[in-house]
């Protein structure tokens, strides 16, 4: 999505907007936690046109190296 083309159909009517889609009651962003008192990240949210297609991306740089930290890895599956 973020190369401006549809993992799902391949269209190339993919629009970005900052917190465009809302998840949940706030309007902020998305609860990403990582501590006892989690405020909302910001989010990025692409949508195709075409056939619907959505996805969400979490823009806060801090918050993702803090998921890096305490989460745990998914090991890939070879």
């Amino acid at each position: 999505m973020k190369t401006g083309t549809c993992p799902k159909c391949g269209s190339l009517n993919v629009f970005m907007e900052q917190s465009g889609i809302e998840l949940g009651r706030s309007s902020l962003g998305v609860r990403v936690r990582t501590t006892m008192m989690t405020a909302p990240s910001a989010i990025t949210s692409y949508v195709c046109t075409d056939c619907g297609y959505f996805e969400n991306y979490i823009a806060d740089l801090d918050k993702l190296a803090d998921v890096a930290q305490k989460w745990q890895r998914v090991e890939p599956q070879l």
